[in-house]
């Protein structure tokens, strides 16, 4: 695991990430399995049954540091989208039709997803 205020481990992998860690030693702790395995309702998103890549998809698309999101696109459309159509393609397709997209927009949010799998 790792300490850090960068929400970016998540995608990357990390199994678990310590957040908001205070002068006393108290820190918040997220365990990607956790969040892979909580059932409908305990989170604000569910990804249960969802691949990873789907997650890192979703990240990308609600804005990192590889990619801006689209106007009008946070965690919630993002995460609507992904778990709705589950391939880049089908979520890209999806959201421009839904949105105004950039044009260098799906080459970015590739280089983005490519990059948290190394």
């Amino acid at each position: 695991g790792v300490i850090s205020e960068d929400s970016d481990n998540l995608p990357y992998g990390v199994p678990r990430t310590l957040f908001k860690l205070d002068a006393t030693g108290q820190a918040k702790e997220i365990a990607l399995q956790d969040l892979y395995d909580a059932p409908e309702g305990v989170n604000a998103i569910s990804i249960r049954g969802w691949t990873h890549d789907m997650f890192v998809l979703m990240c990308c698309m609600s804005g990192c540091d590889y990619a801006e999101s689209v106007d009008g696109v946070g965690v919630k459309k993002a995460h609507a989208l992904v778990g709705r159509y589950r391939d880049f393609d089908r979520v890209l397709r999806a959201l421009r039709f839904e949105h105004t997209v950039p044009r260098d927009y799906a080459q970015k949010l590739e280089r983005a997803v490519l990059t948290f799998g190394h």
